[in-house]
């Protein structure tokens, strides 16, 4: 199963300068939580934001027709070949706009914390939420609150 998971500001930003313009340790200790164990996948940009290094307890995957060679991670040059990895593990979209844009009506969830503020984000999504999910479920938590989009299709 195929699940986009991500942060965004009060605009839908979820970057600026190829960074996270905020720090929430609440929201990050969360994405930590669910993705442990499993699968993440994500393009290059993203891969450089987080300084070329794997995300520790996930098997890493790098969406790129560039990169060469990364230390803890699998190289997967089509974008379409990662719905190839479909075993027991949860599988998750983390990043950025390209890969999240491109992918995510295949996917059975959205995973979306909100945050309350404007970061001034040069890196927006543009994604159709309304026509192709239905809101499953939101949890609040102290500095954000977590949206759950089901599929209507998938």
């Amino acid at each position: 199963m195929f699940i986009a998971i991500y942060c965004c500001d009060i605009r839908n930003g979820i970057g600026k300068n190829n960074k996270m313009p905020w720090v929430n340790k609440e929201e990050l200790d969360l994405f930590k939580k669910i993705t442990n164990n499993h699968n993440v996948f994500m393009g290059r940009k993203t891969f450089d934001s987080i300084d070329r290094k794997p995300l520790i307890g996930r098997n890493n995957f790098v969406i790129s027709k560039t990169l060469e060679k990364a230390n803890g991670i699998t190289i997967i040059n089509d974008l379409n070949d990662i719905f190839k990895y479909n075993d027991t593990k949860l599988n998750f979209i983390i990043g950025g706009k390209s890969i999240i844009e491109q992918t995510y009506k295949k996917c059975k969830f959205l995973f979306v914390s909100n945050l309350s503020n404007n970061y001034d984000c040069d890196i927006k999504l543009e994604i159709d939420y309304y026509t192709n999910f239905e809101l499953y479920k939101i949890i609040q938590f102290k500095t954000f609150y977590l949206a759950i989009w089901k599929s209507k299709i998938i």
